[in-house]
């Protein structure tokens, strides 16, 4: 979450509380800084449907079993009793769907998947007509003519995830912002909202993407199957733009143009230009056994209807990443691997140690991999490496044994972790925090006060009236919601384990599609990414508990550890009896 200050909301013309949320929930969904993919919540009516409908299919086609339907079935019925634009829109709709998805649920039955098909495609199909323009009329309703905030939270969770599904990029939809922030903008927040409303409008363009690149000079009779034209010297444009200048000043001894893309916007362009210019390096390694081919970082874009001209660089901003959590130890044994694996030698038997090696090594290779089937499938190789132990059997079972409840475990440190970095980065000034029982050592809030503070309604309260940023207000708020009832968080953990559950099913599909190579319209990027951080966190519990152990342990009993851990802790919630040590450990 970016800073957004009083005086920058002022100066916007963002007055009442509820334009102030937007614009900060809208930040905060797309900013480098605070996505979080690892947590699915990407999701909405319109693509759970989407999802169950492909799910379907596969199983139709016999390429998965019918207990993958059953989990995306109880994700779909969640997200479609909680949309709230579907239970005013579309009540009977929606009612029916849920029934016949409960029903399946109760019974799965391979006979009724077409009924169950068919009756999921009309809602549906009746969404995709109209969800984009209810999200936005019931958005324009709570932030023009409400003071105080309602639902706004739901809306742009749920507006983002549209639009991404709609083909627009991360990129280009965290840059309206400026639309609201600009502060030379003399315009009313009416015409702003109307300004945003129109360049989130779908509207598929086609755009040229012109890149540079440094290889060898005879690469032009592999290239024309890709649809990409090459020569050696520079593409001459109708007009010498400033932009065009300044992307033939660049090095490269070759340049390379991509007409008639189709896209969203130029951020997308080059997104599906960089793609094709992918698989023209890897034939290139192929064809030449050579490696170089180094792309120059501008890249010009040019929109084919009115020769509208744009800058854009090579470094993609993915769909999906590891935001916090584990990483940052894990950049350490990345970095440290000869010192790491040594504080093992003594303390993990020799199969685990082995397990550990080899899925370093491949998910290292994933890391070093260009596309991104690749660095799915080494990551998915990995974690497996990790996961499978010395008899035959399913490792997607094992995987949902095991990954759920161990990565479930860090779940109510990752919250506090994440509010604390969101109280530092907002500058809520120390003497605030530490009037309101924060402690505040070296710059960092002691997760244990934060927690204090999240368990009492009354401080929580306190805390919120010193603070002045939205955005924090309703986080805290919503937050010691959950910390103060022993209910609530039962119910928040376990909803977040089953989450896991349900997008490893996720991930297990489209593993089995990549290696079948089958097509797939899946959000690769995010699934990449949600694997990558799934085996980050179990790779550096391994390391960490092997080198802090007394005796020789495996890798089996330290997930087991964790298992029971988890199962304490649901345990301590479910009975109202749980601290501090028994949350975050």
């Amino acid at each position: 979450m970016e800073y957004i200050s009083k005086e920058q909301f002022n100066d916007s013309g963002l007055l009442n509380k509820s334009q102030q949320l937007f614009v900060s929930k809208w930040c905060e969904q797309f900013n480098w800084d605070t996505i979080d993919t690892y947590r699915v919540r990407v999701m909405n009516s319109l693509t759970i449907l989407w999802e169950l409908c492909q799910v379907v299919d596969d199983c139709i086609q016999d390429s998965i079993s019918i207990e993958n339907i059953k989990m995306v079935c109880l994700e779909t019925e969640r997200i479609l009793t909680n949309d709230d634009i579907l239970n005013k829109y579309y009540p009977a709709e929606s009612k029916y769907v849920v029934n016949v998805v409960q029903k399946f649920i109760k019974k799965p039955d391979l006979r009724e998947l077409i009924t169950l098909k068919s009756d999921t495609e009309l809602l549906r199909d009746l969404l995709e007509k109209n969800y984009l323009n209810n999200l936005l009329e019931e958005l324009q309703i709570e932030i023009l003519e409400n003071k105080e905030p309602n639902n706004i939270s739901f809306l742009v969770n749920a507006l983002g995830t549209t639009l991404l599904w709609e083909g627009f990029s991360y990129r280009f939809l965290y840059q309206l912002r400026d639309i609201f922030l600009d502060p030379r903008s003399k315009i009313t927040f009416e015409e702003k909202f109307e300004q945003f409303i129109k360049d989130i409008t779908p509207s598929q363009k086609n755009f040229s993407v012109y890149i540079k690149f440094t290889s060898r000079k005879d690469i032009a009779k592999i290239n024309e199957s890709l649809g990409i034209k090459l020569q050696n010297e520079a593409f001459s444009l109708k007009n010498s733009s400033d932009l065009y200048k300044e992307f033939q000043s660049q090095p490269g001894n070759i340049c390379c143009h991509l007409e008639h893309i189709e896209a969203l916007d130029y951020m997308a362009a080059t997104r599906i230009a960089i793609e094709k210019l992918t698989w023209l390096r890897n034939l290139v390694r192929y064809e030449f056994r050579k490696t170089e081919f180094k792309i120059s970082p501008k890249i010009l874009v040019m929109d084919e209807s009115d020769e509208t001209e744009f800058m854009d660089y090579t470094e993609q901003r993915p769909l999906g990443f590891i935001s916090t959590g584990s990483f940052g130890k894990f950049r350490y044994y990345l970095d440290n691997w000869g010192k790491a694996l040594s504080l093992t030698e003594k303390r993990l038997d020799g199969p685990s140690r082995e397990k550990l090696i080899n899925s370093f090594q491949f998910f290292r290779m994933g890391l070093d991999s260009e596309s991104l089937e690749s660095k799915f499938i080494h990551t998915w190789i990995a974690l497996e490496y990790l996961m499978k132990r010395g008899e035959h059997g399913s490792i997607i079972s094992l995987l949902q044994q095991f990954l759920p409840k161990v990565i479930a475990t860090k779940y109510f440190g990752k919250i506090l972790i994440n509010l604390s970095a969101d109280l530092k980065r907002l500058k809520v000034p120390i003497d605030i925090l530490e009037k309101n029982n924060l402690t505040v050592e070296k710059g960092k809030i002691k997760l244990e006060s934060l927690f204090n503070v999240l368990s009492d309604i009354t401080a929580s309260q306190k805390l919120c009236d010193d603070i002045t940023n939205p955005f924090l207000i309703e986080r805290i708020s919503k937050l010691s919601t959950i910390f103060s009832d022993s209910k609530n968080m039962r119910e928040r953990v376990i909803n977040h384990r089953n989450d896991l559950e349900w997008n490893l099913q996720r991930i297990y599909r489209l593993r089995n599609k990549i290696i079948h190579s089958a097509k797939t319209s899946m959000n690769i990027y995010q699934l990449e990414s949600n694997l990558a951080y799934y085996f980050t966190v179990l790779f550096e519990i391994v390391l960490f508990e092997s080198s802090h152990s007394q005796v020789k342990t495996s890798i089996e009993d330290i997930f087991l550890k964790y298992t029971a851990k988890y199962n304490y802790m649901e345990y301590c919630i479910g009975t109202n009896n749980y601290n501090f040590g028994v949350l975050v450990n």
